[in-house]
């Protein structure tokens, strides 16, 4: 029986040693220092790793997992549940068995973020793999990042918590963009040290759940995404790979729109929408992050470096590299 001052999560399955899986927290998630936990899974096809970290206010985990056959998992919380959940590879498909929470189906690179006042459902996986980022928070962190007028902040999702009803942002779970996995990977990349890597986490967490709110209450751009046909997204997709082999090519907008078919301004508009960033900037953060590899990794020097992503001046890029980094390239090798 939990205290007070507990929060329990309760998970069965056939893939649980004893079928069942308890999990306690202290209220609101709070903790002064950081804690992790990384737990093995061979247990009826299913095999592989789950990471779990807990900073003050938040517990983020990373699934990746390997999986022979459907499986589901019991779950029930005694806590609000506030989640937001990537499924970078895999399928997952939550069935409630009350009136507290939503169904909720999120695809293989799709994500979502939910607010249920009660957890009690059924978890549907399927093969073959699943690799997944899931940051549950709770509604004190909410009020320490937004403030207490977060209601008025978050409007419909500020009512949806206060009087205590189920909210999904999309019925239909979105893509993950390439902004938000470049963020992804930083929180499942970090390697700093404790003292560093909790305030590192939640600021990261913090800065995705902006992110998030920001473009969902921008419904003008949302509207604008859905309009993208297919073809615009696969020509952007094929944008993006071709920038990643041709750094040091010269990468103009103009040779960048007649390479897939596009207008100028379509492209650079579109660009925007579906990234988050311009392509100029975009094209600028792949080359700074390719240098700052090459340059950390001793592959070469900084100006073999520079030669390398496209400039021909390393006066010029080393100009750019601290836009981007804060550095000069030379203290990356001190």
């Amino acid at each position: 029986m939990p205290q007070k001052d507990e929060m329990k999560t309760i998970l069965k399955s056939q893939i649980f040693e004893g079928g069942t899986q308890t999990k306690q927290y202290s209220k609101n998630f709070t903790t002064q220092s950081i804690k992790e936990e990384n737990t093995s899974i061979d247990q009826n096809g299913v095999t592989g790793q789950v990471h779990e970290v807990q900073v003050d206010g938040i517990i983020l985990v990373n699934r990746n997992v390997t999986v022979k056959s459907p499986y589901e998992v019991e779950v029930s919380h005694d806590f609000p549940l506030f989640k937001l959940h990537f499924e970078i590879e895999g399928y997952n498909h939550y069935e409630p068995q009350d009136e507290y929470s939503m169904p909720v189906e999120i695809q293989s690179g799709q994500f979502n973020l939910f607010y249920f006042p009660r957890v009690n459902g059924i978890l549907h996986f399927t093969p073959p793999h699943r690799q997944t980022l899931e940051i549950q928070f709770t509604k004190a962190f909410i009020k320490k990042a937004i403030g207490q007028n977060f209601k008025e902040v978050l409007k419909e999702f500020g009512t949806a918590i206060e009087s205590k009803r189920p909210f999904l942002f999309w019925n239909r779970s979105q893509k993950i963009t390439p902004v938000l996995k470049r963020h992804i990977q930083d929180i499942l990349d970090c390697q700093y040290a404790d003292s560093l890597k909790k305030p590192f986490l939640e600021a990261k967490v913090l800065e995705l759940l902006v992110m998030i709110f920001a473009s969902w209450d921008q419904r003008s751009s949302r509207s604008t995404t859905t309009q993208l046909s297919p073809s615009t997204h696969e020509k952007l997709e094929r944008v993006v790979q071709h920038i990643s082999t041709h750094l040091n090519d010269p990468l103009s907008i103009a040779s960048l729109a007649a390479l897939v078919g596009m207008n100028a301004s379509k492209l650079k508009e579109s660009f925007k929408v579906t990234h988050g960033t311009t392509l100029f900037k975009y094209i600028t953060e792949q080359r700074m992050k390719s240098a700052k590899s090459l340059i950390e990794g001793r592959i070469c020097n900084i100006t073999e470096a520079s030669y390398r992503v496209g400039y021909k001046n390393p006066q010029h890029f080393t100009v750019a590299f601290k836009k981007i980094y804060g550095l000069l390239p030379s203290e990356l090798i001190k």
